[in-house]
């Protein structure tokens, strides 16, 4: 038995014993009646937000929260099953809660989906929990007076060599709510890296470098546990929870062949060897407070504490030089403090005050080829004012902020300061149609790593370091989308989007570093942006059994600067679920797509394959066993191809991934409750991964 079925084992076993209490049934008296057929509206849209109640087929049929989100097939957001990501069609990220409190992959997967009694979809919401955030999924839940449940979950992705397992447990009693969290997920691949082609252009001739991948192996180990406690009555709630992470990955190994031209800068047979590992072990306590106070006031607070110690290890050989060492000994310290302060001054005008602070401590010991000790500080603060107008059909938003930012590297520091403007408007005609317009201007934060003024080797021509003098971006964006839900067996959205950044990081490559060899450097230079006009269309047929799903999309790109193109491109993506009895089935489609990259240290254009899948399911009250099928007809690895074409560099890289190739999943969930319900609930937050100012 390997080591992950193990783990799983563990897991599952203990828990049963443990959680294994009778769910307690509702005790209100019935009596018969005679029948009444009444058809309920599933979905509504008003000026502040649209409601969805998944139908029972979805809720059973559903493992988790990301999983009903995808099957109920709401119009305004995409929802990646295999990733967990969330956005909306623009491609706009999308920030998912559980009854008002920020929600994370791990409660998502731990969710009781049959307690979901609807899912709203809110833009620009004035209310203090949900922190100012554009688009919002709210899952509404029923609640426990007493009791609660406990959920397992093992996962096994065969032919590409993941898996994962979770227990989770949730009691209540009167106001106070206890949930534990415990999740295992494993790696182990023969496939990772990637490989390609480099040519450098240099002032006494060009070298083309190319490399095949021969051998390689991938590993990796993420262990979480997290425990809140939570305590809510009508105006209060109090919830504070601790997270523990361990992070191992001790193989992101590659070997292979290089051959070089012109052919007398190597001989034949030239190798090359990467290793790479790194160690990650953080904790961190997170708290969100929220408190509805007299005469129309009420606030929400958000603290977070958090340590990480991060260990990076590489090394990188090959026939023509001396191996490259370079390690990386990381100490990092985060705290942030979040809050809004509201005040309704009557039922249609609402005014607000939000602010946050944020501090980031990292220190770093580099050692190997280039040594060295660095300290990274950093505060970032906003504070900002809002207005919002709710009328009956009209809702308004107005926020006006001023954001800084002040980061001391190895002694040197660097301050921004710049506003931020966000206005939104909803019209609703009635509770079938509802038009949104949004636009705002505000800033992109570089990550610690970028500013690193250290330098580094990362083969036989290339190095490169970080810009302590890089510069944040502006952006601006607008949106405008339509909604029309007719009746509960149809649902439409159109929307249109326009993204812009200013003076964006881009990977600068020039022959500047020692010996006259190749430098990458992070440096402002050139806008991107994006227009997009799609939309989408949720079908259901046969009393429901039936879902059919269709988002088109044309994307417009232009970027300009040292990376300067223009692209346009169609995508677009089909599902189709069907249930039948106990069982279900579902297909989906995802076009291939390819665009100029928005933010990357390696590349300005990627294209990415199309991918399909076909899931196979079973449930009953406590099982829910499912089969997905992956692209079965496809046995390459390669998953993108990322390019870059400067001045003095080219790259034409093809990436090894898991997502885009056959492979085949079996998920089997088992839930269990004990307890009697009333009202709503929520979910326990999973651990998060920490940040790191490492240089990559």
């Amino acid at each position: 038995m390997t080591a992950r079925f193990k783990i799983s084992a563990i897991l599952l076993g203990v828990s049963i014993p443990v959680f294994a209490l009778p769910e307690v049934p509702d005790t209100i008296s019935t009596q018969s009646l005679n029948e009444v057929v009444v058809n309920a509206k599933m979905q509504t849209t008003s000026p502040q937000k649209t409601s969805y109640v998944p139908t029972k087929l979805e809720r059973q049929a559903a493992s988790g929260g990301i999983d009903l989100l995808n099957r109920m097939a709401i119009p305004h957001i995409s929802v990646d099953n295999a990733t967990g990501k969330v956005e909306t069609n623009s491609r706009k990220k999308v920030v998912v809660y559980i009854d008002g409190e920020k929600a994370t992959d791990g409660e998502l997967s731990a969710m009781r989906t049959d307690d979901v009694r609807r899912v709203e979809y809110l833009v620009y919401p004035t209310d203090p929990r949900f922190n100012h955030e554009h688009y919002v999924v709210n899952f509404v839940m029923a609640h426990y007076e007493y009791g609660g449940y406990s959920k397992l979950n093992a996962k096994e992705s065969f032919l590409v060599g993941n898996s994962s397992a979770f227990v989770y447990g949730k009691m209540a009693y009167k106001r106070m709510t206890y949930d534990l969290n415990v999740s295992d997920r494993y790696s182990s691949r023969d496939h990772y890296g990637s490989f390609g082609s480099q040519k450098f252009h240099f002032p006494d001739g060009d070298v083309l470098r190319s490399t095949t991948i021969d051998d390689s192996r991938y590993e990796s180990n993420n262990m979480t546990a997290s425990f809140r406690a939570k305590y809510m009555t009508r105006k209060a709630m109090i919830s504070n929870t601790v997270s523990l992470l361990a992070s191992n990955v001790p193989h992101r190994d590659a070997e292979g062949r290089i051959v070089l031209t012109p052919s007398e800068n190597s001989t034949a047979g030239d190798t090359y060897n990467s290793r790479n590992r790194n160690r990650t072990l953080s904790a961190q306590w997170s708290g969100a407070y929220y408190f509805r106070l007299n005469s129309g006031w009420s606030l929400a607070m958000m603290p977070t504490l958090q340590y990480a110690k991060n260990k990076n290890h590489s090394r990188y050989g090959s026939g023509l030089l001396s191996p490259i060492v370079n390690d990386a000994d990381e100490d990092s310290y985060l705290g942030q403090f979040i809050f809004q302060l509201n005040k309704q001054i009557d039922s249609r005008n609402t005014v607000d005050i939000n602010g946050y602070g944020v501090y980031n401590s990292s220190d770093i010991h580099y050692s190997g080829a280039s040594p060295s000790n660095e300290k990274f500080r950093q505060f970032a603060g906003m504070l900002s004012a809002g207005y919002s107008l709710s009328l009956d059909k009209f809702y308004g938003r107005f926020v006006a902020a001023v954001v800084g930012e002040t980061n001391k590297i190895s002694g040197q520091r660097v301050s921004d300061v710049l506003p931020v403007i966000e206005a939104n408007a909803q019209y609703s005609l009635n509770d079938k149609h509802s038009f949104d317009a949004s636009v705002n201007f505000r800033t992109n934060m570089n990550d610690a790593g970028l500013k690193s003024p250290n330098m580094l080797r990362q083969n036989e021509f290339l190095y490169y370091e970080g810009n302590p003098d890089l510069k944040n971006s502006r952006t601006i964006s607008a949106d405008l989308s339509y909604t029309w839900l007719p009746c509960n067996k149809l649902s439409m959205s159109a929307e249109a989007g326009l993204f812009r950044i200013f003076d964006r990081p881009v990977p600068v490559f020039a022959p500047g570093a020692p010996n006259g060899m190749m430098l990458r450097r992070m440096e402002n230079n050139g806008d991107y942006q994006c227009v997009n006009i799609g939309t989408s269309l949720t079908g259901r047929l046969l009393n429901g059994k039936l879902i059919l799903s269709l988002k088109p999309q044309l994307w417009l790109y232009n970027t300009t600067g040292v990376y300067k193109e223009t692209k346009r491109r169609f995508v677009y993506s089909a599902q189709a679920s069907y249930y039948f009895g106990r069982f279900y089935a579902t297909l989906s489609y995802t076009s291939d797509d390819s665009s100029p990259v928005q933010f990357s240290t390696n590349m300005t254009y990627t294209k990415e394959k199309d991918s399909y899948q076909l899931g196979i399911g079973w449930r009953n009250k406590h099982w829910n066993v499912k089969m997905t099928f992956a692209n079965m007809f496809r046995t390459n690895w390669v998953s993108s191809t990322d390019y870059l074409r400067g001045r003095y560099f080219e790259s034409t890289a093809h990436t090894i991934g898991i997502n885009h190739r056959q492979y085949i999943v079996a998920s089997v969930n088992y839930t269990f409750g004990f307890g009697k319900k009333i009202k709503r609930s929520d979910e326990i937050s999973s651990a998060i991964t920490a940040g790191s100012a490492i240089l990559q």
